[in-house]
């Protein structure tokens, strides 16, 4: 596997991957308008089969003022529970401590019921710092606020 910035091949798979992932998912017109801006505050990597080309999941990191925040990320669901969203985080991690984007801080969102994903962004140290009643609508849900210092 290797990650890659993702590219304008890779939306119509990353919007198939996002549909059957997310209850209210980014469309593919999400996804082009992210690609198409050109002031490098956005990271979009793709985890895809060096050989086949096949995706096999995505992140989307916004970055304003020393602040990221991953907006979207997502595994396929015939890959996930192999480490591939972690490796999406780690890059990150690895981009942004390396970038001349300078980075403090990563936040992210996730649904409270949703404890493989508070998991995984704990064991790759994200730390709970809030949350927002009813954030979510599809069902109504509240969203943990977490976040990772980066550089400090």
């Amino acid at each position: 596997m290797i990650i890659r910035q993702m590219n304008v091949s890779d939306l119509e798979e990353v919007a198939r991957i996002e549909k059957v992932s997310n209850p209210e998912p980014w469309t593919y017109a999400d996804f082009e308008d992210s690609l198409a801006k050109e002031d490098g505050t956005i990271l979009m990597l793709t985890a895809v089969d060096e050989v086949s080309n096949q995706i096999f999941g995505y992140l989307v990191l916004y970055t304003a003022s020393g602040e990221s925040e991953i907006v979207t990320i997502a595994v396929a669901p015939d890959f996930r529970r192999r480490g591939i969203a972690e490796s999406l985080i780690e890059e990150v991690l690895d981009i942004s401590q390396k970038s001349s984007l300078y980075i403090e801080e990563i936040n992210l969102e996730v649904r409270f019921s949703n404890e493989p994903a508070r998991k995984l962004y704990e064991k790759c140290g994200f730390e709970i710092v809030g949350q927002r009643p009813n954030f979510y609508h599809n069902p109504k849900e509240d969203a943990i606020l977490m976040k990772r210092i980066v550089n400090a």
